[in-house]
């Protein structure tokens, strides 16, 4: 066990004292004491003439011997310093050994780089596949409509691409709730006016229905409270302390959505569109059919987000470079 009362200074003292005697008693002193003789990383460093990215590897994969961990209290409180074993240093590396780490490192790295190299080719492959294959999905789908008649074609287009575009925008509505900057907030909005542009046409298609989806609960409330005196408050059974100068706003059919289905061949494209937006240029509800949904949990209601496996595919690019050319 290594255990002892001395301070680091006279065992350092005792050790300058040994360095003449046998070399068995030598190991064996700075083994007993190699923990309180232990190494800082700089120290190491300098001892071993090497890096602090090759330390730090060679801890991680357990080359270098840690003898104990010490608290930074005077920079980063809480920080762990490793130590390292004197005893590992001094009688078990040479530069023998040394040389044969860095050649070690040096090849596993080539083979890493080889190994990368073959699966970013392989994905690339697979990828590519994977357009092909949508591709001609699409071209076959396009070919159908276009057999129906020319509106058919033109209507399918617009609406299978406008069907990307709604997912890619909550693909980054979900990034603008944690965004630093705008990029997202105003890539989310691109996308929503682009929707809404394309529904405008849309929806006067022969191939277009239009319902109306009328939650439980349609209005939005909101109160503002005004801090007053406790004195000029009122008691509300419902609301508690309650201002005579508080306002209510009442935001009607907030949640009300449109529901819009497209429908061509076997093919059927959904939107939903918030009342208070699509009642620009849509029916107004008392004209329309009510109908009952499921709404998901979560921040979306309806609809879903493009996943990173349709990304490969549908990218920003490519979708917002459809929807202009059609």
């Amino acid at each position: 066990m290594r255990n002892t009362k001395k301070n680091k200074a006279d065992l350092i003292e005792d050790l300058l004292e040994r360095l003449e005697t046998q070399e068995t008693e030598l190991k064996d002193f700075v083994w007993k004491y190699d923990k309180e003789l232990a190494l800082y990383p700089s120290d190491l460093q300098e001892t071993l003439a090497c890096s602090k990215t090759e330390r730090l590897k060679w801890s991680e994969d357990g080359r270098l011997m840690i003898v104990q961990y010490k608290e930074d209290r005077i920079y980063r409180k809480g920080l762990k310093i490793p130590l390292y074993s004197l005893y590992q240093v001094f009688f078990e590396i040479s530069k023998e050994t040394l040389k044969e780490w860095r050649k070690e490192d040096k090849d596993r790295t080539k083979q890493n780089r080889r190994e990368g190299a073959k699966k970013a080719k392989a994905t690339k492959e697979e990828r590519k596949q994977v357009r092909e294959e949508a591709k001609i999905s699409y071209e076959n789908m396009v070919d159908v409509w276009s057999k129906i008649d020319e509106e058919a074609k033109a209507v399918g287009e617009l609406a299978f691409w406008t069907m990307w575009e709604n997912r890619l925008a909550k693909k980054e509505q979900l990034k603008a709730t944690n965004e630093k900057n705008n990029s997202h907030t105003i890539s989310k909005k691109k996308y929503y006016d682009n929707k809404e542009k394309a529904l405008r046409l849309l929806s006067r298609s022969k191939y277009t229905d239009i319902t109306i989806y009328v939650p439980e609960n349609p209005d939005k409330t909101q109160r503002i409270y005004y801090e007053n005196d406790y004195d000029e408050f009122e008691y509300d059974e419902y609301y508690g302390a309650v201002s005579e100068y508080d306002t209510v706003i009442v935001e009607e059919d907030y949640y009300t959505l449109y529901y819009i289905c497209i429908s061509i061949g076997e093919n059927t494209f959904k939107f939903h569109v918030p009342y208070n937006i699509g009642k620009q240029y849509l029916p107004d509800k008392s004209r329309l059919e009510h109908v009952n949904h499921r709404e998901n949990d979560g921040i979306f209601r309806f609809g879903r987000e493009i996943s990173d496996e349709e990304l490969i595919v549908y990218t920003e690019k490519k979708a917002l470079g459809k929807h202009m050319m059609l």
